[in-house]
């Protein structure tokens, strides 16, 4: 399991399947929660993020790169002290949440994204080949 950290990730252009959006990315930005592999953070290849029944608001064109900066939430989260609900930058992945989501990126290109979803499903479609970052 790792913990993505959306900001450095590299996303690859959007598809849908069916009414599922699909947010694949060509490298993941993580840091592994396996001890065994050392806790440095790194990148990981094969994640895909489905959002079930997604409505996206932003330019799809243009929803490619690398993201700058990221969150999630989801329905059932614990609440924050004003009353809100908890914006979570870093993500468990794989992962399955049947509730609602919603996720907000913004890419180094300038785009914009926020979506909202009736599920989660983070999986990895091949072997993740965790590559630990060699950044000073």
């Amino acid at each position: 399991m790792f913990e993505l950290l959306f900001a450095d990730s590299e996303l690859l252009p959007l598809r849908w399947q069916d009414n599922t959006l699909v947010l694949a990315f060509a490298a993941a930005h993580v840091v592994p929660l396996d001890p065994q592999c050392g806790g440095g953070a790194g990148h990981v290849r094969h994640l895909a993020l489905h959002l079930a029944q997604a409505r996206l608001l932003g330019d799809a064109s243009s929803a490619f790169g690398r993201v700058a900066d990221g969150h999630w939430q989801h329905d059932g989260q614990h609440a924050e002290p004003r009353g809100g609900q908890r914006r979570q930058r870093t993500m468990t992945v794989p992962q399955t949440t049947q509730a609602a989501v919603r996720l907000s990126l913004s890419l180094a290109n300038g785009t914009q994204l926020e979506i909202q979803a009736a599920a989660l499903q983070a999986v990895f479609s091949g072997e993740p080949g965790f590559r630990e970052s060699m950044a000073c």
